[in-house]
């Protein structure tokens, strides 16, 4: 399925196979709701997609660092799969939705 970028109000769905060709796309769209449009509360939609790479997730990783450091919060929705979770009693259609929060220093413990 080739990759869908499609943003809603505040939400920014993405559908199918996430690449990092595909990054691009998404920070444009990004930088659409939060910039353009003055979003402050991202809902990043990744539920529909069916395959994503560190590199490019890493990509959104970053994206959102940034942006929090202008004071915008995301919530992050997917659908784990059984195999991500070692689980195989999770509901077909399960979408989780949880507060995206990413720390911009380590922390060292000791």
């Amino acid at each position: 399925m080739p990759i869908r970028i499609e943003t809603s109000g505040n939400k920014l769905r993405v559908l199918g196979r996430f690449e990092l060709a595909d990054l691009r796309r998404f920070s444009a769209a990004l930088y659409s709701l939060t910039t353009k449009r003055g979003y402050e509360d991202i809902s990043l939609d990744f539920a529909d997609v069916s395959g994503a790479y560190p590199a490019p997730m890493a990509g959104v990783c970053v994206e959102a660092l940034t942006l929090q450091e202008r004071s915008v919060d995301f919530r992050l929705a997917f659908r784990p799969s059984q195999d991500s979770l070692g689980c195989s009693a999770i509901p077909t259609g399960l979408t989780l939705s949880i507060p995206l929060t990413i720390a911009s220093r380590a922390t060292r413990v000791t």
